[in-house]
């Protein structure tokens, strides 16, 4: 189901620009959709998806299904952009541009992998795609992303990808965790670019 985005708030990036699907060489980075609930549930509730986020569990499918609403109620809105990694016709993960600033010049990356899918690189390649999509097309000038300290397989990626620790993330309910900040200068696509 194509979702169309309110009116465009990005800088020269409306039609034909599409949002709502990316393709890389495995995966299909689709816009959220309400038949994903199963898949969100599971991923708001499996203890090592979540083992370094704090935030409440999703665990029933109603749960999963109004967070999915709200999502797409948010890109409507021009919030956020809610992807699905998809790879054949498995769902494997989730990335979100979010908490735009009001000038639109810097975007949070957020991004989770189903465990049985994680170590082949599927993550990386997804996440080369939409900083692509959000240098090339939406014209960030900065990509945030908030990680736990002890969370080494997040750190690994966002380093591969050539982020640089910003610092230690300000809010009391997440003592624990670092913001990466990425730059277009510095982005490392290797060939990530959109087929």
């Amino acid at each position: 189901m194509r979702q169309n985005i309110g009116p465009c708030i990005f800088k020269s990036a409306c039609l034909p620009l599409t949002l709502d699907e990316l393709k890389t060489d495995r995966l299909l980075i689709r816009l959220a959709e309400e038949k994903d609930a199963e898949f969100v549930r599971f991923m708001r509730s499996d203890p090592t998806v979540n083992r370094y986020i704090n935030r409440p569990a999703s665990t029933s499918l109603n749960q999963a299904k109004e967070l999915i609403l709200t999502w797409l109620e948010d890109f409507r809105q021009n919030k956020c952009i809610p992807w699905h990694i998809q790879l054949s016709d498995k769902l494997i993960g989730n990335v979100s541009l979010w908490n735009f600033s009001t000038d639109l010049r810097k975007a949070e990356l957020g991004y989770a992998l189903h465990p049985d899918f994680q170590g082949y690189g599927y993550m990386a390649e997804a996440l080369k795609s939409v900083i692509y999509l959000a240098f090339d097309s939406l014209h960030f000038e900065k990509l945030e992303a908030c990680t736990h300290r002890e969370n080494a397989s997040s750190i690994g990626l966002l380093k591969k990808l050539n982020f640089g620790l910003a610092g230690k993330l300000n809010d009391p309910e997440h003592p624990d965790y670092e913001i990466y900040r990425l730059f277009p200068s510095e982005a490392n696509y290797f060939n990530a670019e959109k087929k």
